[in-house]
């Protein structure tokens, strides 16, 4: 198996990540590759306001959009949910 200079990772596992082929981050904390806010369910996302205001006190409105949640929440990596 050939290795890159400098380190222990093999030379295909490092072109992977270069690529973004491989992730590195945990799966739960990586964008999904292609994702835009568009993807995403608004008849989802007010359930959720609704259902977390009434059951947790979530502190903001129903009214409140797309991005500002995903803000809120930490849920972005720029603009890729």
């Amino acid at each position: 198996m050939t290795m890159t200079d400098n380190s222990s990772r093999p030379a295909w596992r490092t072109i992977w990540i270069a690529k973004g082929a491989l992730r590195v981050s945990p799966f739960d904390v990586t964008a999904c590759d292609g994702a835009t806010l568009g993807d995403l369910s608004r008849n989802r996302i007010d359930w959720f306001l609704e259902t977390a205001r009434r059951e947790r006190n979530f502190p903001l409105k129903t009214t409140t959009t797309t991005k500002a949640l995903l803000t809120h929440l930490n849920l972005l990596d720029g603009a890729r949910p």
